[in-house]
């Protein structure tokens, strides 16, 4: 895994993404010396992880918001109507 400044990433983006994550490396970019982003190959296994990580910060906030499962299921059924019809 290979850290590199946003301005480093923004001037030579083409050539990063083409020789690391090209060859399965994962680029964290700093800001002001801090992580702030992380790009990495599209994977099946990555988006797995990814959908993962997303519906469990998904239910945090509607546990939070007190939002009930049946409009939640209402919704996931809007969307995977429109993913997958």
């Amino acid at each position: 895994m290979r850290f590199i400044s946003i301005r480093e990433f923004r001037d030579k983006a083409s050539k990063i993404l083409k020789e690391e994550v090209g060859r399965d490396s994962r680029i964290v970019i700093t800001k002001r010396g801090k992580p702030f982003a992380v790009v990495s190959p599209f994977t099946k296994e990555g988006v797995k992880q990814a959908i993962a990580t997303a519906l469990d910060d998904a239910r945090k906030i509607l546990e939070d918001a007190d939002i009930k499962e049946d409009e939640i299921l209402k919704a996931l059924e809007n969307v995977r109507k429109k993913v997958y019809v």
